[in-house]
């Protein structure tokens, strides 16, 4: 009697606990058969494009397309391994300035646009910081004094691990000085394609604890879930992601920046945090400014934009304007800055969706190469004959191509005979700032009568000058040093043999600009005035 009770109770026990499905031979607790809840089989897509602010909406980020104006690239980064330093370049190819070890936060920063002058169009106040130059001033900010080696070590490593540069960069100049490397905005986000589902079973249902979309009410205890997003691969060779910057923690999720008004472009930029960067390169045991990208680096909330809204008081609806649709999706855009090789895809990879890739246009990357120059420091160097006088005509711009750029004389300097070289001396004009102490600049020259080599470093003062003048007042306090301008001079080859010429000698320094790609053949550049060397 009481096994018969017994098996009773335990077929009713099995028949309340037993799912609804075709077959009921399974036993209490041995379920042949699983349910996938709505919240993980939800169609839905990774967006994943290169982004730039929106002019128009400045609080929020906006896709670029393959054709864009400056499409992708914010910069660009070249490693001058000859002057251990970085050379910065704006996003058309322009050069901006150049960092060096040394100096007494470890980190030398040249000035602005020099030595080729600043491209006209480009903001004269420096107040305005771009992204290029909020980079640069997290590498020199002194509570940070091992970032910009960490970084220097970082992608020297990286360029062993990626695959060779492509063959179309050895036609530009540039290839003698180093690997391109591009500054780049991204935006990822993941958008429904539908409305959430929801829960349509008739028996009893567990207390949902995420959501889909954003809940943010105060009644509500559920969180929104989110999915880890991983950007490149350590593994993989075909991807070019070296490393990237993401917002301040205060900014995100992106919305939080939607919701701030009144911001402008450039508030949007500041956002960003330069001074923690991201790779799988890491060296955070010597520099925590560069830390170990890890699954909980990136995670990205999914999102719906509905394509039509109810009409107030109607059981109708009013599709949604296209334009409007887009502003509502960019919203969720959540960008990074990212440090990548311009001739590789970048992947993003999540656990629920396909592989996505980006690859810059190849117009951008070929117009931003062709505008680069190729030149290193090179100095002091000591030189038997005198340098000319400065002209204000032969005064070089940014826009001058220095194979087709008058020379306003020569000077004799040991180089590489299978290429075309271009000496870039500087020169300061003193009656232009009367409180700056001529010298200061490497190679700093009076802009009339003879050129007169700088007495502080040790160098024999040239003919013309008085020994026995009283020397510049010095205090404490030096005043700003004036941005030299830069004078091409075309090289006379000499060889290393010694001749003994009669002195005095003159130390110059300035840059050694290569004119022509190795690769293409040489052409005689003729100074423009005939240059006659300074005796006694």
């Amino acid at each position: 009697m009481n096994d018969e009770v017994g098996g009773k109770s335990e077929a009713k026990l099995l028949k309340a606990h037993r799912p609804n499905t075709i077959t009921d031979d399974m036993a209490l607790n041995e379920y042949e058969y699983v349910q996938i809840p709505p919240l993980i089989n939800q169609p839905c897509r990774l967006n994943f494009t290169f982004c730039n602010p929106d002019t128009k909406h400045p609080q929020q980020w906006k896709p670029v397309g393959a054709w864009g104006a400056n499409a992708s690239a914010f910069g660009w980064i070249i490693m001058n391994y000859a002057d251990c330093g970085m050379q910065f370049f704006a996003e058309d190819g322009t050069f901006y300035r150049e960092l060096r070890f040394g100096g007494p936060i470890g980190v030398v920063k040249s000035p602005a646009w020099t030595p080729f002058g600043r491209p006209e169009g480009k903001p004269s106040d420096d107040k305005k910081r771009t992204q290029l130059d909020l980079i640069i001033d997290s590498l020199m900010d002194s509570e940070s004094p091992g970032y910009m080696k960490a970084l220097y070590r970082m992608i020297t490593f990286t360029f062993r691990e990626m695959k060779a540069a492509d063959s179309s960069y050895a036609q530009y100049i540039n290839t003698i000085v180093g690997r391109p490397l591009a500054l780049v905005n991204i935006g990822m986000s993941l958008e429904l394609a539908a409305a959430p589902l929801e829960n349509e079973s008739d028996g009893p249902q567990l207390l949902q604890k995420y959501t889909l979309l954003d809940d943010s009410t105060p009644e509500s205890t559920n969180r929104q879930c989110s999915v880890p997003v991983q950007i490149g691969d350590t593994n993989r060779s075909y991807d070019g992601l070296l490393g990237f910057w993401k917002h301040t923690v205060e900014d995100n999720p992106p919305k939080v920046l939607a919701q701030r008004g009144g911001i402008d472009s450039e508030t949007l930029l500041k956002t960003f945090d330069y001074s923690q960067l991201y790779t799988f390169w890491s060296d955070s045991e010597n520099c925590p400014n560069i830390q170990e990208i890890t699954p909980d680096t990136l995670k990205l909330a999914s999102f719906y934009i509905t394509p039509d809204e109810p009409v107030q008081d109607s059981a109708g609806f009013v599709p949604i304007d296209p334009e409007e649709q887009s502003l509502r999706r960019n919203i969720h855009i959540q960008a990074i800055s990212a440090l990548i090789d311009p001739f590789t895809a970048v992947h993003a990879f999540t656990s629920i969706l396909p592989p996505q890739s980006i690859t810059m246009p190849r117009w951008s990357i070929e117009a931003a190469l062709s505008k680069m120059a190729s030149f290193s420091h090179l100095g002091p160097v000591l030189v038997t004959s005198n340098v000319p006088n400065t002209q204000e005509v032969f005064k070089l711009d940014s826009e001058d191509d220095i194979r087709k750029t008058p020379t306003i004389g020569n000077i004799g300097l040991p180089v590489l005979d299978a290429a075309q070289w271009s000496w870039l001396q500087p020169y300061v004009d003193d009656k232009s700032d009367p409180e700056y102490p001529l010298g200061a600049a490497s190679g700093g020259h009076r802009s009339s009568d003879t050129p007169t080599a700088t007495p502080e470093s040790g160098v024999q003062m040239s003919s013309g000058a008085d020994p026995s003048a009283p020397k510049p007042p010095t205090s404490d306090k030096q005043p700003l040093a004036a941005t030299p301008d830069h004078i091409p001079l075309a090289l006379l080859p000499v060889d290393a043999r010694p001749r003994f010429q009669s002195a005095p000698y003159l130390a110059v320094e300035g840059y050694l600009q290569l004119s022509e790609p190795l690769a293409d053949s040489q052409s005689d550049v003729k100074p423009k005035i005939p240059f006659t060397p300074v005796t006694e």
